[in-house]
């Protein structure tokens, strides 16, 4: 599953290299257990000017703040 799951990612980097203009985007919530979660997606336009979005990942984190969701975004 892991070596799926980075052949995907690396597939979605492909694609965001050819693309002028991208975004990430890191949504943080508590579940049910109260434990802290952040998703990451990104989203790009591609050269057919289509607006793409993936699903990069989901992290536990230990707190919500700005330094622990940088470290999420460039870590992982």
């Amino acid at each position: 599953m892991q070596i799926l799951a980075l052949q995907t990612l690396r597939e979605i980097a492909r694609e965001i290299k050819k693309a002028v203009h991208y975004t990430i985007m890191a949504d943080e919530t508590a579940d049910v257990s109260n434990k802290e979660q952040v998703v990451v997606c990104i989203r790009w336009i591609d050269e057919d000017l289509v607006a793409n979005e993936q699903f990069i990942g989901m992290k536990y984190v230990s707190g919500a703040d700005a330094e622990s969701l940088v470290y999420i975004i460039k870590v992982n």
